[in-house]
């Protein structure tokens, strides 16, 4: 199932700040927090912890969860038409 990095993307965006620089404030890759910020990856508990004192509570771990149900829902409902 896709995270939802929108809150993180546009957290960085807002801010100025690379993927790079988030990562060493947070303790992994540049890489990982592309995969955050598009949805491919779930941050684990400690990094989302991580990522709420980054970014002084403006994006949090239900920022991630945001629209998860409601895409299951939505895909299983499309399977059964």
């Amino acid at each position: 199932m896709k995270a939802n990095g929108t809150a993180l993307a546009r957290w960085l965006d807002r801010n100025g700040t690379t993927s790079a620089e988030f990562g060493a404030r947070i303790g992994t890759t540049d890489v990982t927090v592309r995969r955050y910020r598009s949805g491919a990856r779930m941050p684990e508990p400690a990094v989302m912890v991580a990522i709420q004192k980054a970014t002084r509570g403006e994006v949090t771990a239900d920022h991630f969860h945001i629209g998860l149900r409601g895409n299951a829902v939505h895909h299983a409902a499309k399977a059964t038409r």
